[in-house]
């Protein structure tokens, strides 16, 4: 989910591949009975694909999208518990 306009965040320059990444897979997240549970790794690999990213660096990335995407769960979570 990206932030919202009045949100302000840093992010530093070796995440940007992967925010990058992340906002592109922004509509595909898995929702289960309790909410969202997480990305749809096949298509975090196609747009590392699609984003032409070299794959040799596609581990490091996925890793950095997965930290990204489980920080946006934990978020989630607080808001769905108010």
């Amino acid at each position: 989910m990206p932030p919202k306009d009045n949100d302000h965040f840093e992010l530093y320059p070796e995440n940007l591949k992967a925010w990058n990444v992340f906002n592109a897979c922004s509509t595909q997240w898995h929702v289960g009975m309790a909410g969202y549970t997480g990305l749809d790794y096949t298509a975090v690999e196609a747009v590392l694909r699609l984003q032409r990213i070299k794959p040799k660096h596609h581990p490091d990335i996925f890793w950095r999208v997965q930290c990204i995407e489980r920080g946006a769960l934990s978020e989630m979570e607080k808001k769905r518990n108010g």
